[in-house]
């Protein structure tokens, strides 16, 4: 009969399905979410409920775990990033302390030495002065004359000089009335002198010239070689020292000698064990070779040592003096026995035989002079200048003078020494 009837879709009926699909979705999604959340919830509810705790502090407890594994993990990081940068500050940071420590004990060691060079240049001094006159004193011993003398004087010379100035200042006012000829006069006499000068080197230079021709006609083969009129005044290099004063001029053989002598008698006739000790080594250092020194030092380094480390045992404190090693190495070095009895050795004899032993009652002496043994220095010693003026006449070729060698020639211990000390000066800066 008809057709069935059949519900087509209306156009308004596709966005209605479709926005309820994204509904659904979007339902879906916070459902989710919602129910991470509450399943956390219901967790934290159920385990307070189980063990009767309060929730609220729960919570603050779980935050602040949370809290401190975010620190831990930015704690880690940053070390691993920056502890290079931190170590490199703090190893910096000691290398400059252990270096300003180390270099104010150098300060400190090297004002010892110059106190005492200080002192012994301010002794020479006064000796070489002469003796003192006491103003206190009523009559005046017979070698004050001189002194007494010079000082009444003191007022003639005063008055002298007072009436030298008032006759230049008078003869200044009187040449001011002068005329200007003077100069020209003066002028004139020195070209005069100019020429009379020229005239007579040249005369000079033909008679050697005419020398030199007969000379050379005569034997031509041999060459004759000019020398100062001088040359033969110089011998040889001489030095001198700031410890025996800068007038005291001597070869290097005869200044060590002296300097030698010098220190000997410092360290007999000196009260103070700190001179003795310094005194003991300046000669160490100053008289011996870099290989001898060096020997002696270890070797002394090692008895006080012993002292230090076991004052309780006897043979350390006691030294034969028929020992080979004694007499090898601390015997042989110029001072090393001075400075054995500066820190408190004494020749004893102990049954048949002759030895040093330590006579201290106590060891706490030893650190300083073992300090300034270990870094001592020698006596500085250098070049004396002796200058002086020759002439020279027109032609005359000059010879250098023959120098001992050991002027231009090093040893190998001073080269080593060289060496250390570039090494040392390289270190400190």
């Amino acid at each position: 009969m008809g057709e069935p009837l059949v519900a087509e879709p209306t156009t308004d009926q596709t966005p209605l399905s479709t926005n309820s699909v994204e509904y659904q979705s979007a339902d879906s999604h916070r459902a989710s979410e919602s129910f991470g959340v509450e399943n956390i919830y219901r967790a934290l509810i159920l385990f307070c409920d189980k063990y009767s705790l309060d929730k609220k502090q729960v919570a603050l407890g779980l935050f602040l775990s949370f809290l401190l594994i975010i620190f831990s993990i930015g704690t880690v990081v940053a070390w691993n990033r920056y502890s290079p940068i931190i170590q490199e500050f703090i190893i910096k940071e000691k290398i400059e302390k252990a270096r300003s420590k180390n270099n104010e004990k150098i300060k400190r060691r090297m004002n010892r030495f110059k106190k005492f060079l200080n002192k012994q240049r301010i002794k020479n001094h006064f000796n070489n002065s002469g003796e003192g006159v006491r103003l206190s004193s009523g009559q005046p011993s017979s070698s004050q004359p001189t002194a007494v003398s010079g000082a009444a004087q003191g007022g003639q010379i005063d008055r002298v000089a007072a009436a030298d100035i008032a006759a230049q200042a008078a003869l200044k006012r009187m040449q001011k009335n002068e005329l200007q000829q003077d100069a020209s006069k003066r002028r004139i006499q020195m070209i005069a002198k100019r020429e009379l000068e020229e005239e007579r080197r040249q005369l000079e230079g033909l008679q050697i010239s005419d020398q030199a021709n007969s000379s050379t006609s005569s034997q031509p083969a041999e060459v004759e070689e000019k020398e100062f009129e001088h040359s033969a005044l110089i011998s040889g290099v001489y030095y001198t020292s700031e410890l025996l004063g800068e007038d005291h001029v001597r070869s290097k053989a005869d200044l060590l000698e002296d300097i030698k002598n010098f220190l000997t008698e410092q360290i007999s006739d000196s009260e103070d064990d700190n001179d003795k000790v310094i005194a003991a080594v300046l000669m160490i250092y100053s008289l011996n070779t870099t290989a001898v020194k060096e020997l002696a030092i270890d070797t002394i380094y090692t008895v006080v040592n012993n002292i230090l480390s076991q004052p309780t045992i006897p043979k350390f404190r006691t030294i034969r003096l028929s020992n080979k090693t004694y007499n090898e190495k601390i015997a042989a070095a110029v001072g090393g026995r001075k400075f054995m009895e500066a820190i408190g050795f004494v020749e004893k004899s102990n049954g048949e035989e002759q030895c040093l032993i330590f006579s201290k009652p106590n060891d706490d002496h030893l650190p300083e002079p073992l300090d300034a043994l270990r870094n001592g220095q020698g006596v500085p010693i250098k070049v004396a200048r002796n200058l002086e003026l020759f002439m020279l006449k027109e032609g005359q070729k000059p010879k250098a003078p023959a120098l001992s060698a050991d002027f231009y020639n090093l040893s190998a211990a001073e080269i080593k020494a060289e060496q250390k000390n570039k090494t040392l000066q390289v270190g400190q800066s």
